[in-house]
Parts: structure tokens; C-alpha cells; sequence
């Protein structure tokens, strides 16, 4: 049987996504190795599974219209370095009659495992990855749970889902840990000579990642230290009246972005539930102190005192108060962020990639 797989998306990403951004990496090492590589996207996701407001899918496929009548198609290629052999395809609908006929299919999230489950051929042949606990919308526990139910292979990408589909929904899956590229990923500014009133965070939209918490707290430290300042990254405009002490770089390059990790002494995050939480782990191979919350995927990372400083979600105060802890007592900001790129380096890209290969090569004998 030939080395071809797709990928199989519900939507379009023209932004930097961290969950598509791993698939898209895998993508790249797949064609690298000689495998018949392709992305399908839905570009008109109709079904209400999709939206939870109807008009939002009726958004995206006028945008869809307009920007193919324009010569312009959202892709991922607008901010990810995708390898020219990568082949990327934009359905109406991931029904089978539209995907590229290849060995292997991919469902990337729970909603392209509905549809990858009804495509005829052996269940051997489909994959679901999971890259987090996918309650969206008007989605349930159970409705969940029963996705890691269908005969599909399952690839989890950390020790917290696997424990669910493992030991709580008795089902088979293989973890494959997100990997990072040490290549690119790497401090140059040693840690003691950080400043340590310098710290970084990615901003997003969404509410889950709790920006507004974390911007609480740094308000709160800012009183305290009026010195503070803030670089601050996202994939979207800059949030209306950002205060002078940040500094704003909207869809950073790869460089770019590692120097805005490297140069700072501490990275926040304030998310509710992450499946993993790719900022994290970049920017403690960068040699941040961590100071973030205790949700399940950043965990996976970030052990209490050793690894970096966990703080209750949705709790400004009890985020403040690591950061300023880790702004007084420079030692353990030193130790606790040395702590951390070693032990983050156990998360390599290339063990990650070679383990998926070899599960994947394996369905195609």
C-alpha cells in the first residue's frame, strides 16, 4: 500500500493556531520522508455541529466566495512555512466522495471524526487525533466521550487525555507528546541577565485563554512595580487601549517570536482548559520562568515549584502573586526557569515525528 495520508479539517485556518500548527508540522516531516501528503479543509462547515449561530457559517462560506473570486484562498500558508509538496484541498463538505483517495485519513478534531467514522474503508485506515477535551458549542460530556467510542484509531497528545479514553472510557490510544524544534527554539540571553520586570504572554480573543485574568494581574503587579513591561504577541489586533508598558507584535515570524520569549525573564498564560499549550513549552526552551494556571494541558509541563507557578483559573490575585514572587526572589526565578528548559527538552519534535511514522507506516503494509 502507497505512503499517502490526508489530514482532514472542519475549517480554514489563515491564522496561527497551535493545534492545526502540530498537524501541519507533521505534514511537513511526512512529505519530507516521501509520503503523498494532503490537507483537505471544509470551507463551508453548514452543519450546526460546527457554529453554534447559524450566520456564522454563512460568514465563512461568503468569505470562502469572495476570496476564490478574488484569487485569494485562505490558507495556512499565510503564516506557516508548508512544504510546496503538501497539497492542500478545499471541499464543500468532508464527505469521502471529496476527499483525495489516499491510504490513510486523519480526523485532526472531534467534529472531522464524525464524518471520518462513515468513510468506507477499514476502520485500520482512520485515525482520530485528539489534541484536547473538545466540549464547544452545544457539545456534551456524552456526546464527547462517545467520539473515543468509534473505531478509529486514536493518537492523544498527553498524559491527562489519555487518562480519560484509558482508565475512565476503556479504550486503546497511543500518546504522542507535542515536540518542539530546539532548533529554533533556544535562549540567548542568559538567565541571570534577564530583567526580571520584563515578561511576555500571547494574547487571544477567545475567552478561554483568560487574558482578562491575566491582564488583571498584571495591573496588579504593574502598582507594585511601576518599572514593569510587557511584550505581548497574538495572531489578532492588538486589544483596544493597550497601556504604553506593552509592547504589541501581531503574527510575530519564528524569529521574532523566539526573541520575544528569549528576551524576557517570565511568560503568563491564564487559560481555563488547554489540551497542551504550545507557548508554554516555547517559551521555557527559550529559558522563561513559568508563571501560569493550573489547567490539565499546561500541567502537562508545569510542575508546581519545580517546573514554574501554578495559580487557580480565573484568580488575578493568586497569578499577581507569582509573578511578584518570582520579581523579589531572583534565585528561584533563575532555578525554577533552568528547571524548566531541561525539562522540556524530553519534548522533542523528532522523537515525536518518529513515533507517528512508525504507527503510520504500519497501517500501510
Amino acid at each position: 500500500m502507497e505512503k499517502s495520508i490526508t489530514f482532514v479539517f472542519h475549517n480554514i485556518y489563515p491564522h496561527p493556531t497551535g493545534g492545526p500548527k502540530v498537524i501541519f508540522e507533521y505534514a511537513n516531516r511526512l512529505a519530507d520522508d516521501g509520503w503523498d501528503v494532503h490537507i483537505a479543509y471544509n470551507y463551508i462547515p453548514h452543519s450546526k455541529r460546527f457554529y453554534s449561530k447559524w450566520y456564522h457559517a454563512i460568514k465563512d462560506g461568503l468569505r470562502y466566495h469572495l476570496n476564490r473570486r478574488k484569487g485569494i484562498l485562505p490558507t495556512c500558508r499565510q503564516w506557516f512555512t508548508l512544504d510546496n509538496r503538501v497539497n492542500e484541498v478545499f471541499v464543500p463538505d468532508i464527505d469521502y466522495r471529496h476527499m483525495p483517495k489516499t491510504s490513510l485519513y486523519v480526523a485532526t478534531a472531534l467534529p472531522t471524526a464524525e464524518y471520518v467514522l462513515k468513510y468506507p474503508i477499514p476502520s485500520s485506515r482512520k485515525f482520530y487525533f485528539i489534541q484536547g477535551y473538545e466540549k464547544f458549542g452545544n457539545r456534551t460530556d456524552k456526546e464527547v466521550r462517545e467520539t473515543y467510542h468509534y473505531p478509529l484509531r486514536k493518537l492523544v497528545i498527553s498524559q491527562w487525555l489519555k487518562n480519560i479514553l484509558v482508565n475512565e472510557e476503556r479504550v486503546d490510544c497511543v500518546q504522542i507528546p507535542n515536540g518542539f524544534d530546539f532548533t529554533h527554539l533556544y535562549p540567548t540571553t542568559p538567565f541571570e541577565k534577564k530583567n526580571r520586570y520584563h515578561i511576555s504572554m500571547m494574547y487571544h480573543t477567545s475567552p478561554n485563554k483568560g487574558c482578562e485574568t491575566a491582564f488583571a494581574a498584571l495591573d496588579i503587579v504593574k502598582k507594585r512595580y511601576p518599572q514593569l513591561q510587557v511584550s505581548l504577541f497574538s495572531a489578532y489586533e492588538a486589544p483596544k487601549a493597550l497601556p504604553d508598558w506593552y509592547q504589541f507584535v501581531q503574527c510575530p515570524d519564528r524569529q521574532t517570536l523566539r526573541g520575544i520569549y528569549d528576551e524576557a525573564a517570565i511568560y503568563i498564560a491564564a487559560s481555563i482548559n488547554e489540551g497542551w499549550g504550545l507557548t508554554i513549552g516555547e517559551a521555557m526552551a527559550c529559558g522563561a520562568a513559568i508563571a501560569c494556571t493550573e489547567n490539565s494541558g499546561f500541567k502537562e509541563m508545569v510542575e508546581d515549584e519545580t517546573t514554574g507557578l501554578l495559580s487557580p483559573v480565573n484568580n488575578a490575585e493568586k497569578l499577581a502573586e507569582n509573578i511578584i514572587r518570582l520579581i523579589e526572589n531572583n534565585e528561584f526565578r533563575i532555578q525554577l526557569a533552568q528547571k524548566g528548559q531541561a525539562f522540556i527538552k524530553r519534548f522533542s519534535i523528532d522523537n515525536s515525528f518518529q513515533t507517528l511514522k512508525e504507527i503510520l507506516e504500519g497501517s500501510c503494509v
